[in-house]
Order: structure tokens, then sequence, then C-alpha cells
């Protein structure tokens, strides 16, 4: 038993090195090492197990350093400018509030395990592994700094729960539980609805059901998980339905904003780490919405689809940064590259249509014209900077923007799924380029005249959120919109209590309104 705990604290640990590089910790560290190996020893003698060290002296301790060490490491990358000289500063600031709550929970949870499953002491050594790391987990998951009376403690509000596809949304009280590692929990000061939500609603695209709607808000940070550190609580922040991660080979690659850190789980509206969600409603879990669910007073999300802005941000502008609006400035900028002097048509005027024209002449396009059969959309197509328009509800739309244009646009955006034909068939047949910003209805699919695109037309890649890094973007354009480089008052047509979701959902649907903010009761 002795010389198994020597083995493990010592030399498997390599508890050396880790001191090193931790010396702020030095004395917390030996003395969490002393204890637990008194404790094991304590327990060895009595119960002549000798594997029990291998178990929890090794993992307790080495999940907890490696977590650490990676958090730092990947902190230390990001900032850039930081250098292995300036990492104890980084730990002091970082880590030393809650170390002592961490070793005391590792020290109770550790002993309370031992004494409370003596069974545990004789199953095999891979059951007691994952045992163990669950245990740790359990003691860890809840990092956040104290000061709130809601940390680390199941918050009861309100949300709004669609319980199925074709049914009215219902807003009721649900429970959220604290997050877990690399978790944050939002309180959401606003929120707003967008076509996503209309077709998970409609079940036109996949989602979990029951769940917590919305994916487009903005909030305050409450508390997070182990190893947040982009974010504390008290930020600001808008969560995203895209994430980025980083670090995973897309986040790495200039040319895409995609991120697989979590795409997997969020597409079955649960968390990466243990595949779980965060909300129940009457014991029953609820699904997340697009890894957002803002539609919630509380919500949780993982860090990687969490932007943090400046503390003066207006909430109930920057909700709009969260979705289309940036998806049709992204378009415009990064996807389609416009540049001042060309021309160009935009098919469907939603709020994405709407903020690629507003692009289109921050860029000085020479021409922008406006398609849509809804009259109102296209009177406010023209405060957004739109030269021409037309009603999408004309047989001869193509034909009239190719007389127009004398040949056709150099780029045309499709937001709409019944539009696409006929964006790519308004491009100029030499050099014109159509951008795609929507998806046809779940099992459904679409067919293109391939001599458009041999004849030189060409599709740019389709455009998710604008082409944009949102941990990225979303911060720049907030700058941008302060500086008056994007107008974001004229999308808000409407404002509602989170309870009339219903009303906000036909008066979207029903093209007579761009945008609805959401409150929920005394939030305003």
């Amino acid at each position: 038993g002795k010389d198994c705990l020597k083995m493990t604290l010592e030399a498997r640990l390599d508890g050396q090195v880790i001191l090193d590089k931790f010396k702020t910790l030095h004395n917390r560290i030996l003395n969490f090492g002393h204890l637990l190996l008194a404790m094991l020893k304590a327990l060895v003698r009595q119960t002549k197990e000798k594997h029990v060290a291998d178990t929890f002296s090794y993992l307790a301790l080495r999940i907890w350093f490696e977590r650490a060490i990676g958090d730092i490491k990947r902190k230390a990358s990001e900032l850039k400018q930081v250098e292995f000289s300036a990492w104890p500063t980084i730990v002091v600031k970082w880590i030393k509030p809650r170390v002592n709550r961490v070793v005391l929970g590792s020290l109770c949870t550790v002993l309370g395990s031992l004494l409370f499953y003596r069974t545990f002491l004789v199953t095999s050594y891979r059951a007691k592994s994952k045992i163990a790391c669950k245990a740790i987990s359990n003691v860890l998951k809840d990092w956040a700094p104290p000061g709130s009376s809601t940390v680390g403690k199941v918050i009861t509000c309100q949300a709004a729960i669609l319980f199925g596809p074709n049914e009215d949304v219902v807003v009721d009280t649900i429970q959220v539980h604290p997050p877990q590692g690399g978790e944050v929990r939002i309180k959401i000061a606003t929120a707003s609805v967008c076509q996503m939500d209309l077709n998970v609603q409609s079940d036109k695209c996949l989602s979990a059901f029951p769940c917590v709607i919305g994916h487009e808000g903005a909030g305050v940070v409450e508390s997070v998980g182990l190893g947040v550190y982009s974010v504390k609580p008290g930020d600001v922040v808008v969560p995203c339905f895209q994430a980025q991660c980083y670090k995973c080979e897309y986040c790495k690659n200039p040319k895409t904003n995609a991120c697989d850190s979590i795409e997997h789980w969020t597409q079955k509206g649960v968390m990466k780490i243990d595949g779980k969600t965060r909300f129940t409603y009457q014991g029953e879990n609820l699904y997340h919405s697009f890894g957002c669910s803002t539609l919630s007073e509380y919500t949780v999300v993982h860090e990687e689809s969490l932007s943090k802005v400046p503390d003066d941000s207006s909430l109930d502008r920057v909700t709009l940064l969260s979705c289309e609006v940036s998806s049709g400035i992204g378009a415009v900028k990064r996807a389609a590259q416009v540049k001042a002097g060309d021309t160009a048509a935009v098919f469907g005027l939603g709020a994405t249509g709407l903020s690629i024209i507003q692009a289109l002449k921050q860029t000085e396009a020479s021409r922008i014209i406006a398609v849509d059969s809804n009259q109102h959309l296209l009177e406010a197509a023209r405060h957004f900077g739109a030269t021409d328009f037309v009603s999408g509800d004309q047989m001869n739309v193509c034909t009239k923007i190719i007389g127009m244009t004398q040949g056709g646009v150099d780029h045309s955006f499709a937001c709409t799924g019944t539009s696409i034909r006929a964006a790519l068939a308004t491009c100029h047949k030499g050099w014109g380029e159509t951008t795609i910003l929507c998806d046809v209805p779940l099992g459904q699919e679409i067919s293109l005249p391939s001599h458009q695109l041999l004849g030189g037309r060409r599709l740019v890649r389709g455009c998710w959120f604008g082409n944009m890094k949102p941990r990225r973007a979303i911060p720049n354009l907030v700058a941008e919109c302060m500086k008056g480089d994007y107008l974001l008052d004229p999308y808000i047509t409407h404002t509602l209590k989170v309870s009339e979701i219903n009303t906000a959902f036909k008066l979207l649907s029903q093209g007579k309104c761009i945008r609805c903010i959401l409150y929920f009761s005394g939030s305003r």
C-alpha cells in the first residue's frame, strides 16, 4: 500500500513539474497531497485494498491539474502575447479565488465516496475509474466565483416551451440547472424570434421536442462552469447558434466559419460534457434549441457559443446581431466580397435581406435591387438603401432585372428557399455570382439549370452566419454599429412580452414585422 501511494503521488503524477508551473499554489497543493496521502494510507490499512490509491489519488489530482493547465494554456494561446514568465500572474488572478473550494470539495468527494461506497473497493479498475471521474466532476462542474445567491443552484424561471411541431408555444415555469464544465449560465435580458424558430415550430428543420426555443438574444453572465475563461459573471454576452472553439481544424482555417466542437450535441439539443439538458419541466427534460434557448429567463450555453460585448451595449440592439442581421452583413462583406460600383439583387426582405441591403449601401454598390412580394417590406428596403424595387409576384422578375442591368447583376442574394433559381438566373451570365443564405424545407431539394452554371455564372458557397467567425465578428459588429456604420433601430418594429410570443410568431410569419423584441416581465 505504501509503495503504491508513493508511486501514485510522486512518480505517476509528476507533481514537481506541476508545482514548478504553479508556484503561487505551492503550499495549497502540498497540503492537498499530504491530506490525501494520510487519508488513503488509513483506508488502505483498513481495507487492505492496494488499488484504491491507484484509482483516487491519481485520478483526483490528475483530472484537476490537467484541466487547470489546459485552460491556462488555451488562455495564453488566445492572448498570444502572454509568455511563460507571465503565467503565475494569470494563475493567481484566475484560479486563486477558487482553489480553497476546489481542494476542500475534492477531498470531501473522495472521502465520501470511499466511506459510503464500500462495494466500490472490490470492483474492476475500469469501473472504479469511471466512478472516480464522475465523483470529481460533480465537485468541479459548478466552478463559479461566489457573489451571487443563485450560483450553483437550480433556478426556477419562465421560459417559452414548444412541446411538438405545429403547436403553439407555451410560456410556463421551468427549472434551469447550474452550468457544468465549459458551460455558462446567462440571465437573458432581451430576445427575438426569427425564421429559424418558425421552421422549428413548423417542423421544417431538425429539432428535438419538447424544447426551450429561441436563438437570438443578449444577457448577462450569471455563473460559469469549470474551465470557462473567456467570460465571467457580470459580463454582457450575445449567444450565437454558430460556435467557435478556436481549436478545431475548422476554426484554425480562415476559409470557413464552421466549428465541429459542439455541433453533434447541439443538433440533439443536449450539452457536450454529459449528453444531458440543463432544463427540466415538471420533472421531465426539455431540450435546447440551436444550443441557445434564449426564450428563457435563464439559459445555459456552451462557452464556444458566446461572444462578449462591451458592458454599455444596448441589449435590445445587440440581440439583433446574434443571427440574421450579422448573417446579412457578413454575406456582403465576407462571402460575396462586394466592391464599390457593383450591382446587386436581393431576393427576400426579411431581417437578413434588409441587412444585405444596408451592407451593400455601406459598400457603395451602384445599384441595389430589392425583390419581394410584400409591399411593406419593399418600402422598408427603401429606408435601408435599396435603389430599385421589383415585386416578387411578377411573372417576369428575372427578365425585368436583366433588362434593368444590361445583362444581369454582379451579385444576387437568395434569402428564401423559393428564390434560389431566380437569383441565379438574374446574375450576369459571364461573371455573376449568387450567394445562398437560406435552406429549402426539410426533405426537399432544389434543381438548377446546368447551362446557367456552364455559361459563367457562379454559385458562391452557401453562407452560414455570413461566413464570419462569430466570437470575433460580433464584438466587431457591435463596435461598427456604435460608430454608426450600421443602423439597428429600424429593424425593431414591435416590442412585446415573452408571454405574447405566439403573437410575435404570427406577425413574423405574416410579414408584418421585421424584428420583434421580447422582454420577460420585470426585465425591462
